[in-house]
């Protein structure tokens, strides 16, 4: 199985970043399209076109695909309005159209949040189905266009109506189409004090594209190296294997910034040695 990485984890090597990604055991990068205030969201589609053309010839140089790119996200969620779902479907489009130009199949994005991340708290959880149902069916056709599998991502929030690998699977068995997908995030399951990381994958094995992987304390979003938190990874490459799994092992965890390079580089291979070890379990 491949190991990935998000374009932050090797950001700093600057031109080398793909080199020093395989360098380091990755031959997959998650590319990283969260910030909409960046120039891939800014610049025309000309210019967006050159740009992931270059950023994919660099990569295939070191032997470094895109398997999977992330999606728009800020926060706190700005969802709320008729205008800024609008808004927020452009940024889709355009961050879906460098996803086919990078190369990468598999286009990760949160479920839209009209009132927050604690719509079970307001009895809003029908209203929140209903905008995402409708949002993502609006999407489809560009991801049909484009041959890129949505892949919507399951979330850390106790109180929001579509956070659980379970809603997640009833939102892609309403839609019903090959192109809507999901992405599991190992760290946003670990939240929840009910849920095995091994059970979820055998719970959503058919319909899962891409992974998230990271740990954290089983209450916050931490982005912790795996095994450095209280996620029980048990059994969890076994069912990986069962369910027939063909995508990366792609890791949403990367050293502090603030390292000295050479102690950051270790922490990297480290990274992908724990991804080894995890297989074997």
């Amino acid at each position: 199985m491949k190991f990935g990485i998000t374009t932050g984890g090797v950001a700093r090597f600057g031109d080398a970043r793909y080199e020093k990604a395989h360098t380091y055991g990755f031959s997959a990068v998650d590319f990283a399209m969260m910030n909409t205030d960046t120039p891939i969201y800014q610049c025309t589609e000309e210019e967006l076109c050159t740009m992931m053309q270059k950023e994919r010839a660099l990569a295939e140089q070191s032997d470094v695909s895109f398997y999977q790119v992330h999606g728009p996200w800020c926060w706190p969620p700005v969802d709320d309005t008729e205008e800024s779902r609008a808004r927020k479907m452009e940024h889709c489009k355009r961050s879906m159209r460098a996803a086919a130009w990078l190369g990468a199949k598999c286009w990760v994005i949160h479920p839209l949040m009209p009132f927050g991340v604690e719509d079970l708290e307001c009895g809003k959880e029908k209203e929140t189905w209903q905008i995402n149902l409708d949002f993502f069916r609006a999407l489809l056709p560009t991801a049909h266009e484009l041959g890129v599998t949505i892949c919507l991502e399951n979330m850390p929030f106790l109180k929001f109506s579509i956070s659980t690998p379970e809603d997640i699977l009833r939102m892609i068995r309403e839609i019903d189409d090959d192109h809507f997908q999901m992405c599991l995030d190992t760290g946003h399951v670990g939240v929840f004090p009910q849920l095995s990381l091994a059970d979820e994958i055998q719970r959503v094995g058919d319909v899962l594209c891409a992974l998230h992987i990271h740990d954290n304390d089983a209450r916050r979003d931490l982005h912790l190296l795996p095994t450095f938190g209280k996620l029980r990874w048990e059994g969890f490459a076994t069912a990986l294997r069962e369910v027939n799994f063909k995508g990366v092992f792609s890791f949403e965890s990367t050293p502090p910034r603030t390292l000295p390079e050479d102690v950051y580089v270790r922490l990297l291979q480290i990274q992908s040695e724990i991804g080894q070890y995890l297989l074997t379990l």
